[in-house]
C-alpha cells in the first residue's frame, strides 16, 4: 500500500515561507528600534532645554531679588524719575557658571513719601552669555 502524494506537494510549496515571515518580523523589530531610539533622543532634548528654561527663570528672580535688596539697603540717596538706579550682571557660581543674571532699575516715580521702580532682570542659561541655551526675562514694579 503506498501513501497518497497530495498531502506532500503542499508541504513542499511552503518552505520559504518561514524565511519571509524571519525577514518580515526582523524588519519589523529594526523600524521599532529606529523609532524607538529617536524618541528617545528626542525626549531628552526637551529634557535639557527644559532644564535650562527652568534655571534661567531662577536666574531671573535671583535678579530681582538682588535688586530689591539692594534698593532696600541704599535708600539715602533721592532717585530721579526716568534714570537708571542700578545694573547688575552677576555670574551664579552655584551652578558651575551655567546661568547668568543681568538687572536693570528704572525709577517709574519718585515723591518724597515713596518711589516706585521697575526691576528688568534677564536670566540666561547654558551654552556661555553670548550664545545661551535658554533666556528668560521678569519685570517687576517694587516699592519699598
Amino acid at each position: 500500500m503506498s501513501l497518497p502524494s497530495w498531502p506532500l506537494r503542499g508541504l513542499h510549496r511552503q518552505e520559504g515561507g518561514s524565511l519571509v515571515a524571519a525577514v518580515f518580523l526582523i524588519t519589523v523589530l529594526a523600524l521599532m528600534g529606529v523609532f524607538l531610539s529617536r524618541l528617545l533622543v528626542t525626549t531628552t532634548t526637551e529634557t535639557i532645554i527644559e532644564w535650562y528654561s527652568a534655571q534661567a527663570l531662577y536666574a531671573a528672580e535671583s535678579g530681582v531679588d538682588d535688586a530689591a535688596y539692594q534698593l532696600v539697603q541704599n535708600t539715602a540717596t533721592p532717585p530721579t524719575p526716568g534714570t537708571t538706579a542700578a545694573t547688575a550682571e552677576v555670574a551664579n557660581e552655584a551652578v558651575d557658571a551655567t546661568s547668568w543674571f543681568t538687572t536693570t532699575v528704572t525709577v517709574l516715580t519718585a515723591t518724597p513719601t515713596k518711589t516706585v521702580y521697575e526691576i528688568r532682570s534677564a536670566g540666561i542659561a547654558g551654552g556661555t552669555s553670548a550664545n545661551p541655551m535658554a533666556q528668560r526675562t521678569l519685570v517687576v514694579q517694587f516699592m519699598p
